[in-house]
């Protein structure tokens, strides 16, 4: 299983990350997904491959709570492909699951005003 997200922190700088395995824990503090943020958990979420081969994310009881899509996460949820996760201040796109890529352009198009990649500006039309 191979799991490729983009990891942003506040200030707009980003890195891609190549996730090979099944079980990965994402915080301030000895995790395998290390996030440089205060406003993480120093062990905030977990993310899990099923053998089916699904992926699932989980909050680690969390101060400031996890966001899938926006939404605070309030059971194991199941990531596709294009999904955003946010912790704190950081956002993770997930840009490829097994092969599916995502339909956004990485670290190529970002918002005038904030500087932050355009899948993570919400559109208002």
């Amino acid at each position: 299983m191979e799991i490729l997200i983009e990891v942003w922190e506040e200030n707009g700088t980003g890195k891609i990350l190549r996730l090979e395995g099944e079980h990965f824990t994402l915080g301030r503090n000895n995790c395998s997904i290390p996030l440089e943020d205060l406003n993480c958990s120093r062990i905030h979420a977990e993310i899990n491959v099923l053998e089916n081969g699904d992926v699932y994310l989980r909050d680690l009881g969390s101060t400031n709570g996890t966001f899938l899509n926006g939404s605070r996460l309030l059971e194991d949820s199941q990531i596709n492909t294009g999904d955003s996760i946010q912790l704190g201040d950081i956002v993770i796109h997930v840009a490829r699951i097994n092969g599916e890529q995502s339909n956004v352009q990485s670290f190529k198009t970002e918002d005038s005003l904030t500087g932050w990649p355009e899948f993570l500006v919400p559109a208002f039309k």
